[in-house]
């Protein structure tokens, strides 16, 4: 059991020392692939604290990245603990990501193939994290040095004639992140807190402010996230999210809000992302998005064929940017709303715990494209079942 929660978690067990699988291997479009190790100490060498360190180098963008953290539990069984890292690494623009989706084969590992526009991202970051009956929290400080890694400038207008352009950005931030599981259950394995599913919906919150007059340039974010998953008698299971976001001043690409288009060469069906939309086709610094799935689950089983029939929508809305000018990006908004449906069937082919299947979907509305063959994605779907 343990083993397997390591593994979901992305840790392999080696003796006391834990392999990190997503630093040793990963891909995105903009880095290639990505190859270096992480090693991390587990329980197995103490229980009161982990120390350990990561480095990596992009085949495409040939670069190197490290870093490293120590995490100390200062009461585990009330999950109270305390967490500092260094890292040089890169970071996606516009990040929507939220709530704890490490795991193997979440919603943000299958994204992160479609990612293109990244920072440079150093930064050093200390957390304090502890529960109050369902919620998980973290109380974070961060200091923050971010370069685009593509031909960006952020212009502000400081005064009647005078535009200031900038592409590094400083930032000094404070902030929480908050995850409400109502009525869930917690389990002690005698070294940790771990999380047993629950019936009824996940809220995530993340909310960072910058300190004054130790920042580029002052502004709030926030992001929200619910999650739901739950049986219909007789007809069925439904997957739900709603995310939704908010920056309150003028910003940098970085901190708005890319949305997560995953329509491209590469054709991976990636719930809580628009199917049919283009990588960067969309951004705001105000947004609100819904995805609903519904499986009516298996029509027949004969071994390794065993279909299931889903139905998909998804909708978004977004505001305009609140920026003067971002110079060089391109990229709209979608104030008219950004609609989308489609017809899934997972699992054509069935192999252990791993399904593949295919998926049809369809754009409509305001942000219909000129040509019509266009607005139809074809893609394949992966379904994990651990």
């Amino acid at each position: 059991l343990l083993l397997m929660e390591s593994l979901l978690d992305g840790r392999l067990p080696l003796g006391p020392i834990d392999l990190d699988v997503n630093k040793t291997f990963g891909y995105s479009k903009y880095e290639g692939f990505r190859l270096g190790a992480g090693l991390f100490t587990n329980d197995r060498l103490t229980k009161k604290m982990n120390i350990g360190g990561y480095f990596g180098y992009g085949i495409t963008d040939k670069a190197w990245k490290y870093g490293g953290e120590l995490d100390v539990k200062l009461w585990p069984k009330k999950g109270v603990g305390l967490n500092v890292s260094f890292a040089n690494d890169i970071s996606q623009s516009g990040s929507m990501e939220i709530g704890t989706n490490e795991k193997l084969g979440s919603n943000q590992d299958l994204y992160r193939f479609y990612t293109t526009l990244y920072d440079q991202d150093i930064n050093w970051k200390a957390s304090l994290r502890f529960r109050v009956k369902g919620v998980k929290a973290k109380i974070i400080g961060k200091l923050q040095r971010l370069t685009p890694l593509y031909n960006y400038q952020f212009e502000q207008i400081t005064g009647e004639n005078t535009v200031l352009a900038t592409s590094e950005f400083f930032y000094s931030l404070i902030g929480v992140e908050l995850r409400y599981s109502p009525f869930s259950k917690v389990m002690y394995n005698g070294s940790r807190l771990v999380d047993i599913s629950s019936k009824y919906p996940v809220f995530n919150l993340s909310f960072q402010q910058t300190i004054p007059y130790l920042t580029t340039n002052e502004f709030k974010r926030l992001l929200v996230k619910v999650t739901d998953n739950f049986s219909l008698p007789f007809i069925g299971k439904s997957n739900f999210a709603l995310v939704g976001g908010l920056v309150s001043q003028e910003v940098p690409f970085s901190y708005l809000f890319n949305q997560q288009g995953t329509k491209e060469n590469f054709e991976l069906s990636v719930f809580e992302s628009f199917e049919t939309m283009y990588v960067n086709e969309f951004y705001a610094s105000a947004f609100i998005n819904a995805f609903w799935e519904h499986n009516f689950g298996t029509l027949l089983k004969k071994g390794m064929f065993q279909p299931e029939l889903a139905i998909y929508q998804g909708v978004g809305f977004g505001d305009k940017a609140k920026v003067n000018y971002h110079s060089q990006l391109e990229g709209k908004t979608m104030e008219k709303g950004f609609y989308e449906s489609g017809l899934k069937i997972h699992n054509i082919i069935r192999a252990s715990t791993s399904g593949f299947g295919f998926g049809m979907f369809y754009r409509y509305g305001p942000y219909l494209l000129d040509k019509q063959q266009d607005n139809f994605t074809y893609k394949i779907t992966i379904s994990l079942g651990f």
